[in-house]
């Protein structure tokens, strides 16, 4: 850690990035209440890579030659597996499950992660304490099924397959965004692929939702805090804490937000949302946060490429690719998630 980063400097950070990307899923829930859930996102997505794009190019961060064919080709390609396919999915499912359930979902992306990662590099096998972990997970999906089916703990099966999607749609984001061109800077390519996905979601937008019932002037105070919320400390509060804990501390160590963040938005969810918890529901979130610890645990010893401040990725969560997840996860989820995966996620 820096001597220079006070040790209060490093606990008001982690505080903000645990409560500031736990709490994007009840706001995404409820900004899209109000406006289409793709609409929302994509115009929160579009405002928060303008303010970002701003910052970078006033802050000396924007270099000649970032912004050309190349590295706005591949922040869309990122963008469509982090903005659109995951936030978007996020977004979505919200409306249909409690926003603790959605995180808790979110928090399988680094399965998804190992298994996409093994798929490309044969030679860097899992341990088997990874694969445990792994059954972890499936085991917390199968309880999900079980609670869908149940008369008093019944979950929309519909909503969660979304969530499960928008968690396929973060790990193939962050994969891919490995090796895609980008910006030298992280803040630069994640203003980028806010941007981009933000264009991306209003394109998509209009064939799955209805613009016309929505009125600007009539839109409730809910909406506006709500979206104001998502932008400015979501998308770029959230972000700057990850971006400086990535710098200050190790990124096990930035990495737990994976699994406390959705334990803040189960909290968060029960008492100012009224979100019920109920036994069968609270059995599948400890087998997938138990398999997303033990995943985060085990992957740096199996060989996989662990990620730095200079590597690339929300927000469940937090808005963006994770930079990172979210989410909700933007939100994002691996101890060792890209930066990329964090602005997206929340």
């Amino acid at each position: 850690m820096n001597h220079h980063a006070s040790r209060t400097r490093v606990l008001l950070a982690f505080a903000a990035l645990y409560t500031i990307w736990g709490s994007t899923y009840l706001a995404i829930q409820v900004a899209g209440q109000s406006v289409p859930p793709l609409l929302m996102a994509g115009t929160r997505f579009l405002v928060a890579g303008s303010l970002l794009l701003a910052y970078c190019r006033v802050s000396g961060t924007l270099r000649p030659g970032d912004l050309n064919r190349r590295t706005w080709g591949a922040a869309a390609t990122v963008a469509v597996g982090l903005m659109l396919i995951g936030n978007g999915g996020v977004a979505l499912a919200v409306q249909r499950i409690p926003t603790g359930i959605s995180a808790v979902i979110v928090a399988l992306t680094p399965m998804w992660l190992v298994l996409f990662d093994w798929n490309q590099r044969r030679d860097r096998r899992p341990s088997n304490a990874v694969f445990i972990g792994i059954a972890f997970g499936i085991a917390g999906i199968a309880t999900l099924k079980l609670a869908g089916n149940g008369t008093t703990d019944r979950l929309d099966l519909l909503g969660v397959a979304i969530n499960i999607v928008a968690t396929f749609g973060w790990a193939f984001g962050s994969i891919w965004g490995r090796t895609a061109p980008r910006p030298a800077s992280p803040v630069t390519a994640c203003a980028l692929q806010m941007m981009a996905g933000g264009v991306i979601l209003l394109a998509v937008s209009p064939f799955f939702e209805a613009w016309g019932s929505v009125d600007v002037t009539r839109l409730p105070a809910e909406f506006w805090w709500s979206w104001g919320y998502l932008i400015v400390f979501g998308s770029l509060c959230g972000f700057t804490a990850y971006i400086w804990l990535l710098q200050h501390v190790s990124a096990a160590k930035v990495g737990t937000y994976a699994y406390v963040n959705p334990i803040i938005a189960l909290a968060i969810g029960v008492m100012l949302n009224g979100e019920q918890f109920t036994p069968t529901q609270a059995a599948a979130c400890a087998l997938i946060l138990a398999g997303v610890i033990v995943i985060t645990l085990f992957r740096s010893q199996s060989g996989a490429p662990q990620p730095t401040a200079r590597a690339i990725a929300p927000d469940p969560v937090d808005g963006s690719a994770n930079a990172a997840a979210p989410p909700a996860l933007a939100s994002s989820t691996e101890a060792a998630e890209p930066v990329r995966r964090a602005s997206a996620t929340s």
